[in-house]
């Protein structure tokens, strides 16, 4: 039998929908990500996971416990939640809690668009580099969750990604930007013996075995 790893982007918060930047900051999940939790969480009902791994953050939380409560019928009774601190988000420094309108109206547009798009990317003080960031997410990836069974983790945009390029692809942390993953969808990473290897990236349910 394929081994999955299950790879979920939390829901959409209300600093989500505004185009804030959020990474420490802790809100809760809006209306709308309450209803994408739930159908991410139906879309994983069937799915024979042996863990349930999430980011402390509450936005992350609320998520994985809609897929708990879906699978368990009732938060963590058969597959408890795993909080882990590895799954926070990438730090985003003196960007947290902004727009990407309010940091160029600050004159740092330049900046912003370095750490989104330059080679090597430049960083707003206080942030955490890439490569701590996949440091965080490999030490996860390797010791985390079970050899010979599925598991499930939800988390964060940057850090997901991070978490696929480092330990997936074996690229270098910074190319996780050359991937996307939408709130409330998933990724998917299966093993052939002992290669994973990326089988599906943002997609909103699991294919039929």
């Amino acid at each position: 039998m394929t081994r999955r790893l299950i790879l979920v982007r939390h829901g959409r918060t209300e600093d989500n929908a505004a185009g804030r930047m959020i990474s420490a900051s802790d809100p809760a999940l809006d209306a709308l990500g309450r209803e994408q939790a739930e159908r991410v969480a139906e879309a994983l009902a069937g799915c024979p996971a042996a863990a349930v791994y999430s980011s402390p953050r509450r936005r992350a939380v609320e998520t994985a416990e809609a897929i708990a409560r879906r699978r368990t019928g009732g938060i963590g009774e058969e597959v408890p939640i795993r909080l882990d601190d590895r799954l926070a988000e990438l730090g985003f420094g003196a960007f947290e809690g902004r727009t990407e309108a309010q940091i160029r109206a600050a004159g740092a547009g330049a900046l912003f668009e370095a750490w989104r798009q330059g080679v090597p990317p430049r960083y707003p003080a206080g942030a955490e580099s890439f490569e701590e960031a996949g440091q965080r997410a490999l030490a996860f990836f390797s010791s985390a969750f079970p050899e010979a069974a599925d598991a499930i983790v939800v988390g964060h945009g940057h850090q997901l990604r991070i978490l696929l390029a480092v330990a997936v692809l074996g690229a270098p942390a910074p190319l996780h930007r050359r991937l996307r993953l939408d709130h409330a969808r998933l990724a998917v990473v299966e093993w052939e013996g002992p290669t994973p290897r990326l089988a599906l990236l943002n997609v909103p349910r699991l294919p039929a075995l």
